[in-house]
């Protein structure tokens, strides 16, 4: 089976065999194998629709329903990795917004310039939004990239580990959440106009002549 747990607990026998065993000409269940086990929920729904079809009213399981160990395991790491997530985040926030606002408090002099110039407020606010958006989506693009290429690395490698509780190795797959990808992205890229945002329309306001001499 793959487990070190079950393999000296079962047996596979021919199914005449375990039939004769039992003194049935029937079957408890059937289990199916899947390729793919992202298709589960939708090899569920067309096994019932074409065995109802067929009159055959039956209980179709999915291994995600039978495996309660699983579910706890899965639940236990999705709460670390949240929580992981939430500090990494807070790290991100911070040093995107007080990066933001120390290069726009070090250029108040160039947006005393600007201001002299006849530039509006908007328009300043405008060019420091724009700046932080574009640094943000080169930082993240890089970002994927260099994901993207680690991913790649490590599937080519075939790299192979022995889990807990397993009788064999199992290959080290990388999996992309493009959608995961996406967000950040776009939240990366909204954060970082916000923070240069405030930081600029609050420089934007001072009088000219105080904006000149800032040091």
């Amino acid at each position: 089976t793959g487990n070190a747990g079950t393999n000296d607990k079962m047996i596979l026998v021919p199914f005449n065999f375990a039939q004769k065993l039992m003194d049935t000409t029937g079957a408890q269940r059937f289990v199916v194998m899947l390729d793919d086990i992202n298709n589960t929920a939708a090899a569920q729904q067309a096994l019932t629709q074409q065995l109802k079809a067929v009159g055959l009213n039956v209980e179709i399981k999915t291994w995600r329903d039978l495996s309660s160990f699983y579910n706890q395991v899965a639940g236990l790491f999705n709460m670390i990795f949240t929580f992981i997530f939430c500090i990494v985040f807070t790290v991100i926030v911070m040093s995107i917004v007080n990066t933001m606002s120390i290069s726009v408090v070090e250029r108040t002099r160039e947006i005393g310039t600007l201001r002299a110039l006849g530039f509006k407020k908007f328009q300043i606010v405008y060019l420091f939004i724009l700046e932080g958006s574009i640094l943000a989506a080169l930082g993240v693009g890089i970002g994927v990239l260099i994901s993207v290429a680690v991913a790649t690395g490590i599937d080519i490698a075939h790299i192979e580990y022995t889990p807990p509780n397993s009788s064999g190795p199992v290959p080290l797959v990388i999996a992309l959440n493009t959608s995961q990808m996406a967000v950040t992205f776009i939240l990366a890229v909204l954060l970082a106009a916000l923070a240069a945002a405030w930081p600029s329309l609050s420089a934007s306001r001072k009088p000219i002549h105080s904006a000149l001499i800032h040091v």
